[in-house]
């Protein structure tokens, strides 16, 4: 039988590569395409992305929903609900894209004429490439139902394999539009087309997950559990833009568009380590919905708990190293004024991003068992709290205060949602800091001498604090093993290493015979 935790870790790993191997593209690709189709047609390019990013609303949750409704039905043995579940969905959201598409066709005239300061030279060409976008929703909507069946049965492999065809798709088009000298329209066909195949491919493999696939239809029953879950998620989807860019509007109606770019840059910088959690709690969110139905408890508050320390442990090292180098990257990379300005702002986003775990994996706990309602009426509430903190900190300390006010905001989302998990799960307390304690207490100590060490530190002796960056990470690894990780954990790293060091052997010998 498979090691559940080894599992584990294996779907974090794919996801996390799902994230990785698209951003390589991109960062081959967009020099290629910018430079060949030239500012007005990647500017064109870049509104059709913004506009499908919008309009992924219509999407309504029911992809999440998918995975969370087919992680129970196994949980529960209730495996041949499975099919009518993934048909009702895919039937809904390719209304829902039909809907989508449709409302984008009435909008282009408007948007591209009038709204949008788009050459005149060039309007023709956008309406058609945004025409044609109008018909990617439904199958980007239904390709989400069965990405949803392929997480609930934990096939991240299948999932991630179809987001990489997807995402690299768009690069390669961009790439062939270049070099066979098209337009921004023949981009979107291509990448139209391949939709078309990799839905095609999906089908195949739900085929060949579910064998009883193309023997169901949809079902008015399950529609009905299915839309109360699907309608809180889509809430708080709503929300977490708002979330996201709250600060950044207060600064730029508070302060400059200068101090706006100033505080961009090091959060962008700093929400690039979400790519870790947002990849594990890909993998926890069925895993929880499977546990939670089976009524296994002791094992959904070890993966909580676990889940924390391992996101604290794993972006630890990475956290240290940036906080380190913080000064001498943002000085090396924009110069020295922008170092000037940015340094502290990074540094209190990268140590608020540690502090964000507990309530990252609370609100993966509580989706996973059903609940999306607390979650949207919490962020409900925490937006205009977090405006209200945000300005008055801005305020008193400018830019720092933003983003302490972020600090601050995590903290208590975290606090509170852990709280509510420790309740859900019957956790004691004491359970809980046991095991967390160590861990927050140790990178804690190395945050701040990273920190002191930046400061300390000239940007000319950039060897010396190479050496130094590197030798208090290797030393915060070895406090984390010794103090940190329990016997059992240890145990469990060890025997994945191994695993993976045995399967790795294995395939090659495998290769040469």
């Amino acid at each position: 039988m498979a090691n559940p935790g080894l599992s584990l870790v294996k779907s974090t790993a794919l996801n996390l590569a799902g994230y990785v191997i698209p951003m390589l593209f991109l960062f081959v690709a967009t020099p290629i395409i910018t430079t060949g189709l030239g500012s007005v047609r990647y500017g064109i390019l870049s509104l059709v992305w913004l506009i499908i990013g919008y309009f992924v609303i219509f999407d309504l949750g029911l992809g999440s929903a998918t995975t969370r409704f087919v992680a129970v039905a196994i949980g529960n043995d209730r495996t041949s609900e499975i099919p009518e579940l993934i048909w009702t969905t895919a039937l809904v959201q390719t209304a829902m894209g039909l809907l989508a598409g449709g409302i984008l066709a009435l909008l282009v005239p408007p948007l591209v004429e009038r709204i949008f300061k788009i050459p005149s030279e060039f309007t023709s060409e956008a309406k058609r490439a945004l025409w044609i976008t109008s018909l990617t929703f439904p199958l980007t909507f239904v390709s989400g139902s069965l990405s949803g069946l392929f997480a609930a049965v934990q096939r991240f492999d299948l999932v991630n394999i179809v987001k990489v065809l997807n995402s690299i798709s768009i690069y390669l088009a961009g790439i062939l539009c270049v070099y066979l000298n098209q337009n921004i329209p023949f981009i979107i066909i291509t990448v139209l087309i391949a939709k078309i195949l990799v839905l095609i491919l999906q089908f195949i493999i739900a085929r060949h997950l579910v064998p009883t696939f193309f023997k169901s239809r949809p079902s008015l029953r399950i529609l009905k559990r299915v839309a109360g879950f699907a309608g809180w998620i889509t809430l708080s989807n709503l929300i977490n833009p708002l979330m996201f860019y709250v600060d950044r509007f207060l600064i730029g109606a508070t302060l400059s568009m200068s101090a706006l770019t100033y505080y961009s840059v090091p959060f962008d910088l700093a929400a690039r380590l979400w790519v870790i959690s947002t990849s594990l709690t890909m993998a926890l969110f069925p895993a929880f919905a499977t546990l939670l139905a089976k009524g296994d408890g002791e094992k959904t508050c070890d993966y909580f708990v676990k889940s924390i320390k391992f996101l604290v442990m794993v972006s630890g090292p990475i956290v240290c190293l940036m906080l380190a180098f913080s000064r001498t990257i943002l000085d090396l990379w924009l110069g020295a004024e922008f170092a000037n300005q940015s340094t502290m702002v990074l540094q209190i986003l990268l140590i608020s991003t540690l502090f964000d775990y507990p309530g990252i994996i609370a609100t993966t706990l509580l989706e996973g068992a059903g609940n999306p309602r607390v979650l949207a009426i919490a962020k409900m509430a925490y937006l205009p709290i977090h405006a209200i903190i945000a300005f008055s900190a801005l305020r008193l300390f400018g830019l720092a205060g933003a983003a302490m006010a972020i600090f601050v905001m995590r903290l208590i989302y975290a606090v509170l949602f852990t709280e509510v998990a420790m309740r859900m799960l019957s956790m004691e307390k004491s359970y809980l800091l046991s095991r967390l304690f160590p861990a927050y207490f140790s990178i804690t100590l190395f945050a701040i001498a990273s920190i002191l060490l930046d400061y300390w530190a000239s940007p000319l002796n950039l060897l010396y604090l190479l050496m130094l960056g590197f030798g208090l990470v290797g030393l915060y690894s070895m406090m984390a093993w010794m103090l940190v990780l329990d016997v059992s954990e240890r145990l469990f790293i060890r025997t994945t290493i191994s695993a993976l060091l045995e399967r790795s052997i294995l395939k090659k010998s495998a290769t040469r015979n």
